[in-house]
C-alpha cells in the first residue's frame, strides 16, 4: 500500500502509521518503555510566537514520579517481562509498515533532561542454519549458529562526554561482530548546535542503497544450482566457488530489469537543522567482494521508532517528575533505489 509512496504525518492521531509499543534493554538503567506513555496534544510548534497544533508526545517518568501507572518492563532470558515500577519508564512509537530508503525529515523538540532520546530505522530477525537465508558469513552468527540480521540507523541523545552532551550516530547490519557496526559521538558544541535549548529543531535522514551485479562481486554469473527460489524470492545458495561463500544466504534480483545484482547500502547522512552531522557512504571504485561484505551501511526495509528511555549512558541522577519529547511532523519521501525485505517467506 505504501510502496514508493510520500508519508506525511502532522499527528492529527496516532492510528494511521503508528503503534505504541512495550519494550527493554538490557543496557539500561529504568523499567523499559510503555505504549502508555505516549499521546497526541495540543502543542505550541513555534519557536518565536505561538502556534497551536496536534503533536504526538512521548514521556518518561523520573525518579519524582509518584504514581502507580503505567509499570515497566524488564528483559529477562531474552523475554519482556512486566515489572510493577513506575520510576524510570520511557515511552515509544513504532511504525506499522517496514519503510525502505529515502529521505526522513522529522521535526524535533528534544527533552531537555536526562534521558535517552532516540530516532532510529530498526529491524531484528533471526535465522536457524536450516533457512534458506542463514549465512555462512561467521560474523552475523551466534553462539547456536543461528543468522542474527540487526539492521539499524539510530540517533541518540545524549551522549555525557567532559561535562557536555554530545550525540550519538550508529550504523548496524548485525551487533554480533564490530567489524558489522559502526558508533559515533558527535560534538555538538564544535556544530555550533544545542538541542537542551527547549527549541523545535529539524532532523533528516538521507538513506540510499544500491545495485551492484553479481559479476562485480565473484567474476561471473551465477549457475542455477546456485541459487534457490522461495515464495518468488530467490536467495544464494551453495556457491561453488568456496572462497565466495559468505554470500549464501543473500538475496539476488534475477528478473529482466535488475537481471543479477545485489543490493547493498550506498551511503547515510544525518543533519540537524540543515547541517551535517554524519555522512558514511560506500566507495564504488573497484567494488569487490572484501568491501561489499565490509559495507556497514544498511540496506533492508525496517521500521521507524522513536522514543524515550533509560539507557545506561545516562548519568545516574534523574530528579523529575516527568519529561516529554515532542514530534510536530514525520516527513518520508522514499527515492527509486531497490530494497531488500528479508522478511518475504
Amino acid at each position: 500500500m505504501f510502496k514508493n509512496k510520500t508519508i506525511y504525518d502532522n499527528f492529527e492521531s496516532l492510528d494511521k502509521f503508528w503503534e505504541p509499543f512495550n519494550n527493554a534493554w538490557v543496557d539500561e538503567i529504568g523499567n523499559g518503555v510503555s505504549g502508555k506513555n505516549v499521546g497526541i496534544e495540543e502543542v505550541n510548534v513555534s519557536n518565536e510566537g505561538t502556534e497551536m497544533k496536534k503533536c504526538l508526545v512521548i514521556k518518561a517518568n523520573g525518579d519524582k514520579y509518584n504514581k502507580k501507572e503505567p509499570t515497566g518492563f524488564k528483559k529477562v532470558d531474552d523475554e519482556i517481562v512486566e515489572v510493577n515500577k513506575s520510576k524510570r519508564v520511557g515511552g515509544g512509537v513504532v511504525t506499522k509498515y517496514k519503510l525502505g530508503s529515502g529521505i526522513y525529515d522529522i521535526r524535533v523538540k528534544f527533552s531537555k533532561d536526562n534521558i535517552f532520546n532516540a530516532l532510529w530505522l530498526y529491524r531484528h530477525i533471526e535465522f536457524n542454519k536450516d533457512d534458506y537465508r542463514h549465512k555462512d558469513d561467521e560474523r552475523y552468527n551466534d553462539k547456536n549458529n543461528n543468522t542474527v540480521i540487526n539492521s539499524e540507523i539510530d540517533l541518540e541523545y545524549p551522549i555525557y562526554k567532559n561535562n557536555r552532551k554530545d550525540i550519538r550516530i550508529n550504523t548496524y547490519k548485525s551487533t554480533e561482530d564490530k567489524s558489522l557496526f559502526i558508533e559515533n559521538d558527535i560534538n555538538l558544541q564544535n556544530l555550533n548546535l544545542k538541542l537542551d535549548d527547549d527549541k523545535w529543531h529539524n532532523v533528516r535522514f538521507e538513506w540510499e542503497t544500491g545495485l551492484v551485479n553479481i559479476k562485480d562481486i565473484i567474476g561471473r554469473d551465477l549457475y542455477d544450482d546456485e541459487i534457490v527460489l522461495v515464495n518468488e524470492v530467490v536467495y544464494i545458495n551453495n556457491i561453488q566457488l568456496k572462497k565466495y561463500n559468505k554470500l549464501n544466504g543473500y538475496y539476488i534480483n534475477i528478473d529482466d530489469k535488475l537481471n543479477n545484482t545485489i543490493n547493498y547500502g550506498k551511503s547515510i547522512k544525518v543533519f540537524i537543522d540543515d547541517i551535517e552531522i554524519y555522512s558514511d557512504e560506500t566507495n564504488l571504485d573497484n567494488f569487490d567482494y572484501n568491501k561489499f561484505m565490509n559495507n556497514k551501511i544498511p540496506n533492508i526495509k525496517s521500521y521507524f521508532m522513536i522514543a524515550l528511555w533509560f539507557s545506561d549512558a545516562l548519568q545516574d541522577k534523574c530528579d523529575y517528575e516527568t519529561t516529554k519529547m515532542y514530534i510536530d511532523y514525520f516527513n518520508y519521501t522514499p527515492n527509486n533505489d531497490f530494497n531488500t525485505d528479508i522478511n518475504n517467506k
